[in-house]
């Protein structure tokens, strides 16, 4: 069960809800569960591998999601292109991201960006 290379989510939901308590539950084979115990109400939140293979909803939205991405890399490689021409565009994942983020890296000191906000932290 991962999700961005996690492994464990409980600290993670902790954030999200900081006023819940948050309970690790049975783990099923390929799932993470929690139970968020709210001032008004519980909820049961499963984190579970290849989620799009068991639930319409879980592909639609991996659909929608990977849609999104492929949209805003066309758009950001648009941009650098704009800036700098003969930098060869990206889809983002890591080893091309590296090689990008190296050739983009005049463009984006002279844009005034902080290279950190083009890199997902986990």
């Amino acid at each position: 069960m991962r999700q961005g290379g996690r492994t464990e989510y409980g600290a993670y939901l902790g954030r999200v809800f900081p006023f819940a308590r948050i309970r690790a539950t049975a783990p099923v084979r390929g799932e993470s569960r929690y139970r968020v115990e709210l001032p008004a109400r519980t909820l049961h939140i499963r984190f579970v591998t290849k989620g799009d293979r068991v639930s319409l909803a879980v592909g639609w939205a991996s659909m929608a999601a990977k849609l999104t991405r492929d949209l805003f890399m066309q758009r950001l490689n648009a941009w650098f292109g704009a800036h700098r021409p003969a930098l060869k565009p990206t889809a983002g994942y890591t080893l091309d991201g590296r090689r990008w983020l190296a050739e983009a890296a005049g463009a984006v000191e002279r844009a005034n960006l902080d290279p950190a906000v083009l890199v997902r932290e986990r």
